[in-house]
């Protein structure tokens, strides 16, 4: 796969863009016993893993839509449309 001269520079390109979209790199934190706990049954209450949860707020907390589960994207959504609801009624009954 280093060998990528016989290919042209878009190809190259969506090649290296391709690599970048599906490789994951791992980061160790520290966190208090308190946290770690409430992380623990929120996983278990929802069924998703760690992982899926940390990615998912932090994509959320920084912004990054495209990196949030799917469900997450959902509930994002709802939540905006049950607001938008909420101001259309208020300015309607204004």
């Amino acid at each position: 796969m280093n060998d990528r001269k016989h290919l042209k520079a878009s190809d190259r390109t969506a090649l290296q863009f391709l690599e970048m979209s599906t490789s994951k790199s791992q980061i160790a934190v520290r966190i208090t016993p308190f946290l770690l706990d409430k992380l623990n049954s929120y996983v278990e209450r929802s069924g998703k893993s760690k992982t899926d949860f940390v990615i998912g707020a932090l994509a959320q907390y920084l912004g990054c839509k495209s990196d949030m589960l799917l469900s997450q994207r959902v509930a994002t959504l709802e939540a905006e449309v049950k607001e938008l609801q909420a101001l259309v009624k208020k300015s309607y009954l204004s």
